[in-house]
């Protein structure tokens, strides 16, 4: 069994403890114990979900726009990504999402990166 040290300032530990003694009839360390190991089974079974198929825009979203899809449904339609991740994870936190721009795609950045030795003027 993998040994793992956790540090935790005074106030919390106190916080900590005085939960436990509150809330269950264990000692810390198996209420830890058992805290993460269900962390772990949670990002374990987090991890073994189906990447998202691809989706694709309807016709009635208007063009220029951004769309966000949840479980393959349309959620919500913006001008922004960020407003719709935000409606997104009120509604739904726990779901996959996607977010399409309706429109031409944008072409990427491209960068030039250059290394001098020396200054030149």
């Amino acid at each position: 069994m993998p040994l793992i040290n956790i540090h935790l300032n005074d106030i919390d530990k106190k916080r900590l403890k005085n939960y436990i003694e509150r809330h269950t009839d264990k000692a810390m360390s198996d209420f830890v114990r058992k805290t993460i190991t269900e962390k772990i089974k949670i990002e374990e079974s987090i991890s073994k979900i189906e990447p998202l198929k691809t989706v694709e825009i309807p016709d009635y979203i208007p063009k220029e726009k951004y769309v966000i899809f949840v479980n393959g449904a349309v959620l919500a339609v913006g001008n922004n990504p960020s407003d719709l991740a935000e409606i997104a994870i009120q509604k739904f936190p726990n779901f996959p999402f996607i977010i399409k721009y309706n429109g031409p795609k944008k072409k990427p950045i491209e960068y030039f990166y250059m290394g001098l030795t020396e200054f030149h003027g």
